[in-house]
C-alpha cells in the first residue's frame, strides 16, 4: 500500500465517527472541520502516517536551442513542466544577467533548477553554470524567488548551496565552471551580502533547532490556545520548531585569505548590511 493510500484509509477511519457525531449532536461544520484537520495533523506528526514533499533532481535545467516543432494544443502537463524564472540579477557593470530557472518533473515528482548567465551585449550567448540547488517554498507551498548575487566587480555570482547537508555560500565565475564553496559554517547560512570591495562577505547563521525539545513537547501534548493556528497548514512539530529561540551570529569571510571571523557587537553596529538583513 502506498503512503497516500494509507493516508486516505486513515482519513476514512477518522471521518466516519466524526460525521456520525456531527449528525447526532448538530455540531457546527466549522468545528468538525477543525477537529478533522487537527486529528490528521497529529497522525502525520507522530509517525502513524508519513507525508513527503516533492524530491530534488540534481540534473540541471538545460536551455536547448530553438527548433522547429509542429504546432499543437497546450496540455496541462506542458503548463506543469514549463521552466519558470525564479530569480534574476543584473551585474553591476551592466554587461551580464544571472538568473535561476526551476522546472517541475511530473514523472518523478521532483524539481530541477539551473543557474545561467546571459550577455547583455552579445546576442544568444548564454552560459550554463549547473544546478542552483533545491528550490525553496513558503509556508503555503509557493516557490520563493531567490535571486543570485553578483560580486561588486561583476566577476562572480553567488548562491546558497548545501554542502554535506549544511547550506553554505557558493561562488561561480561568470565565464563558467563548477561552483566553489566559500564558507565552512557549522550551521546553515541564512543570509549574506558582499562587501563593496569584492574582498569580503558578511553573512548570518542561526543555531540548530533542539529536536529533542521538539519531540518532548510533542509527546507531552499541546494546548491549542490560539498560539498555534491550524489554518497555517503545517505539522504541529514544525510550528513548535518555529517558536524556538535560536542563537543568531554574524560573520565576515575574507576572500583573499579564505579566513572567517565572528563579528563582535561593536562590529555589528557599524555594519549597515547586517541591519538590512531579512529577519527570517
Amino acid at each position: 500500500m502506498t503512503k497516500w493510500s494509507q493516508i486516505a484509509t486513515l482519513a476514512v477511519q477518522i471521518l466516519r465517527p466524526l460525521c456520525r457525531l456531527a449528525s447526532g449532536a448538530n455540531l457546527p461544520g466549522r468545528l468538525v472541520s477543525s477537529q478533522i484537520f487537527l486529528l490528521l495533523t497529529a497522525q502525520i506528526c507522530f509517525g502513524q502516517a508519513e507525508v513527503t514533499g516533492p524530491g530534488f533532481d540534481p540534473t540541471p535545467v538545460r536551455l536547448a536551442h530553438s527548433q522547429e516543432f509542429q504546432k499543437r494544443a497546450i496540455t496541462s502537463l506542458d503548463l506543469l513542466q514549463i521552466r519558470r524564472l525564479n530569480g534574476l540579477q543584473i551585474s553591476p557593470d551592466g554587461m551580464s544577467v544571472a538568473f535561476v530557472l526551476v522546472q517541475a518533473l511530473a514523472a518523478t515528482n521532483s524539481y530541477r533548477t539551473g543557474l545561467f548567465v546571459v550577455s547583455t551585449t552579445t546576442k544568444h550567448v548564454i552560459t550554463e553554470l549547473g544546478t542552483a540547488g533545491p528550490p525553496e517554498f513558503d509556508s503555503s507551498g509557493q516557490l520563493l524567488s531567490v535571486p543570485p548575487q553578483w560580486s561588486p566587480d561583476s566577476k562572480y555570482i553567488t548562491l546558497l548551496l548545501a554542502f554535506n547537508g549544511v547550506r553554505q555560500i557558493a561562488r561561480w565565475s561568470r565565464d563558467g565552471g563548477p561552483p566553489q564553496q566559500l564558507t565552512q559554517s557549522a550551521y546553515d547560512v541564512q543570509a549574506y551580502e558582499w562587501g563593496e570591495n569584492s574582498r569580503e562577505i558578511i553573512y548570518r547563521t542561526m543555531g540548530p533547532i533542539d529536536l529533542g525539545a521538539v519531540r518532548a513537547s510533542a509527546q507531552l501534548g499541546l494546548v491549542f490556545d490560539g498560539a498555534i493556528r491550524a489554518s497555517r497548514a503545517k505539522p504541529v512539530t514544525d510550528l513548535i520548531r518555529e517558536r524556538q529561540i535560536r542563537m543568531m551570529e554574524w560573520w565576515k569571510y575574507e576572500i583573499d585569505t579564505n579566513e572567517t571571523h565572528r563579528l563582535t557587537s561593536d562590529e555589528i553596529q557599524t555594519q549597515q548590511s547586517v541591519q538590512d538583513f531579512p529577519h527570517h
